[in-house]
């Protein structure tokens, strides 16, 4: 996933796929050649999907001075991404042999396993299955694998058995040759439409409430809108949201979307936002008490300053007043800056979100930075906004990346807005805004 997310992120900043598969498949071969030499007798065994097209590349750059046979595991119409597909068309123009295979006896001296790669789950299914053991079998003859990226099957009961593994940008296991595709150290530390693409979907036979139910507790005389904001934004996602607020009325008025009450009802709930327009209430300390899974914001970030205990495994979306509020001064370097969220995300076990000009999003495995997002932002709302978004992307997904999908997509709908109407706009305009940008970040790329 950390891959699929990476590629998709380097098309937003400007470095096409296709740049990084001849990379790949550039770098793939070089080092096929200096550990095996040259004048050898290649398989190329590929995929449909992009791992298959780097093995294409590879073949391609491997045929100017080897015997290469590419045997695609499928047809060429489902070839599954137009890169993977025009690079299957350039192996007509080399000596490579496209071959149907047929499990007959593969002369070769080499074999590249281009099957699957990595962000394949469970178990392997035909005809992959039997090619993989055909694989192996061919090992034991004294035939080298050479697995591009992970080897098919990796952490599974039948897997490819590799003499070597040649990963692109990181390493997917311990002893597996690094290709460098070309892709800048800092992208891999930005939010992207990659961060959103890949979150958990919606099955097309789900049931009512089967993709996510958000309570939100917050709302008061002075603060009616921040609940109405949150809830909002959270309903774009999931399919149930509760209100738990002392301006019911208000709140019932405003929208038919949102299950409104006074009091919190007992239900499972798949994550909570607490404190939006809540004021100083110390009910606060108990209700976070009673939920684990919890986005943290506003003036419930006060509170949690009576009990910093119960930040554990919690979403936390604080401004630079609450952040210093809570945990002391922060630096005005960007670096030390990012250390000192870090530094608290990993003491207290939870999720930051440091909203500013440049979000940092950062928990105790790493961070990034999110800079989507304009000066318009400022105007009360956004923040409410930000939190129900990260409940909602946090009632089906893990507390990092569900923080940095929202901090993504609220800025990147802040953008939308901007284009339009400069910072004169309200944050209706903003919420109007948000499945604009949740659309394009799941269409991006395709």
């Amino acid at each position: 996933m950390k891959t699929k997310i990476l590629d998709i992120n380097c098309m937003y900043y400007g470095l096409e796929s296709r740049i990084l598969m001849e990379n790949a498949g550039n770098g793939i071969a070089s080092i096929i050649m200096s550990k095996f030499g040259k004048n050898k007798k290649i398989a190329v065994f590929s995929g449909l999907g992009n791992n298959g097209g780097d093995g294409f590349v590879a073949a391609r750059f491997l045929s100017k001075e080897n015997k290469v046979s590419v045997f695609l595991m499928g047809s060429e119409r489902d070839i599954k991404t137009k890169i993977a597909s025009e690079n299957w068309k350039l192996l007509n123009f080399t000596k490579c042999k496209k071959e149907e295979f047929n499990f007959r006896d593969v002369d070769c001296e080499i074999v590249i396993d281009a099957l699957l790669g990595v962000g394949i789950v469970g178990e392997l299914k035909e005809p992959i299955k039997s090619v993989v053991q055909y694989i192996n079998k061919l090992k034991e003859k004294g035939v080298k694998i050479v697995s591009i990226d992970l080897p098919t099957g990796y952490g599974t009961e039948l897997s490819v058995k590799p003499d070597l593994t040649i990963s692109m940008h990181y390493k997917k296991t311990d002893d597996s040759l690094l290709v460098d595709i070309g892709i800048p150290e800092k992208i891999e530390y930005l939010t992207g439409p990659g961060d959103v693409k890949y979150l958990k979907k919606r099955k097309k036979d789900s049931h009512k409430g089967d993709n996510g139910r958000v309570l939100i507790v917050g709302g008061s005389d002075r603060y009616h809108g921040a609940p109405l904001y949150a809830a909002t934004a959270a309903s774009k996602i999931v399919d149930l949201v509760y209100v738990a607020t002392p301006c019911v009325e208000v709140i019932k008025n405003y929208s038919p979307d949102f299950i409104v009450t006074k009091d919190i009802l007992d239900y499972d709930y798949d994550s909570v936002v607490i404190g939006v327009g809540m004021g100083i209430n110390k009910k606060a300390l108990e209700i976070m008490k009673r939920f684990e899974k919890k986005v943290i914001d506003a003036d419930g970030l006060k509170v949690l300053a009576n009990d910093l205990d119960l930040a554990a495994n919690a979403i936390l979306t604080p401004h630079e007043g609450e952040f210093e509020y809570l945990f002391g001064k922060l630096p005005d370097n960007l670096e030390e800056r990012i250390q000192k969220v870090r530094e608290t995300s990993e003491k207290y076990d939870c999720t930051i979100i440091l909203k500013g000009k440049i979000d940092i999003v950062a928990d105790k495995k790493g961070y990034k930075l999110n800079y989507t997002g304009n000066e318009g932002m400022t105007t009360g709302g956004t923040g409410d906004v930000l939190a129900g978004l990260t409940a909602g992307f946090f009632s089906k997904d893990e507390a990092f990346q569900s923080a940095c999908a929202a901090s993504f997509v609220n800025g990147f709908a802040g953008d939308l807005v901007y284009s339009e109407k400069n910072v004169y706009y309200t944050t209706s305009d903003l919420l109007d805004k948000l499945s604009d940008a949740l659309l394009f970040c799941e269409n991006f790329g395709e």
